[in-house]
């Protein structure tokens, strides 16, 4: 894909159809664990990540030769992008919405985490908007934002000893894990070629270790909690229902 025609069309490795039947198989896998452990409310729009990846992938598979492309391609970045940076904003407004000073507090963070983000993506050389394929190294690092927030979020609740629905505890180290590897990954490449090389392959298959870990979590059974009924209510309000299913 290396053009800056972005409605051309390419013949579509086996590796792609591959990669593409396996990322929609396993967020399928833990679209399937949510809906029936009755968590996919927690984060609606972490759910809607996942929905929009089988999507994505799913459409690649059925008509290849019509998905295969940068047009696709960059929507589906943009879009994916955008659903993870929104996903650590709603995590921290259901956690934080009962303790407004908390709330307070972790958006004054987050905004000085979005605002640095934003400066890095502006000032990648060339602007933002030069061509297709600049346009998805520009998204990929947009998606930095997701993980620094996310830790951000997780040091934070650790700090101050918020409990935590474990689907945010495990979506949160999700995304944190991806953009550390992503990020160490990146300096390796600028060492030598082939460890650039073996970087791309280790990238490769970070995403879809990531959705069947993620798959082993949600399809787990509801874990114990700290809190009461009354607390659970105040705090967690959504993971509620899961315990009454329980009963």
């Amino acid at each position: 894909m290396g053009t800056d025609d972005t409605s051309t069309v390419f013949s579509v490795p086996t590796s792609g159809i591959v990669a593409s039947a396996t990322s929609a198989a396993l967020a399928s896998l833990v679209l399937a664990g949510l809906f029936w452990r009755r968590r996919a409310d927690a984060s609606v729009f972490f759910t809607i990540y996942l929905l929009s990846a089988v999507l994505d992938h799913g459409l690649v598979l059925i008509a290849p030769q019509r998905f295969w492309n940068w047009n696709y391609e960059l929507v589906g970045d943009a879009t994916q992008a955008l659903l993870r940076v929104l996903v650590p904003f709603e995590m921290a407004f259901k956690t934080y919405r009962s303790l407004p000073e908390g709330y307070r507090r972790i958006r004054r963070i987050m905004l000085i985490i979005v605002i640095t983000v934003a400066a890095m993506v502006w000032a990648y050389p060339g602007g933002p908007l030069v061509n297709a394929y600049h346009w998805t190294l520009v998204c990929a690092r947009a998606s930095y934002g997701t993980g620094f927030l996310l830790l951000a979020y997780l040091a934070f609740s650790r700090y101050h000893r918020v409990p935590l629905d474990p689907v945010f505890r495990d979506v949160a180290v999700g995304f944190t894990y991806l953009t550390a590897l992503a990020a160490f990954t990146d300096v390796l490449g600028r060492v030598d070629v082939a460890i650039g090389w073996g970087r791309d392959r280790l990238v490769a298959v970070s995403y879809p270790l990531l959705l069947a870990w993620w798959a082993s979590r949600m399809w787990a059974p509801e874990e114990p909690t700290g809190l009461s009924l009354e607390g659970m209510k105040l705090l967690q309000p959504w993971r509620v229902k899961r315990f009454k299913w329980m009963a």
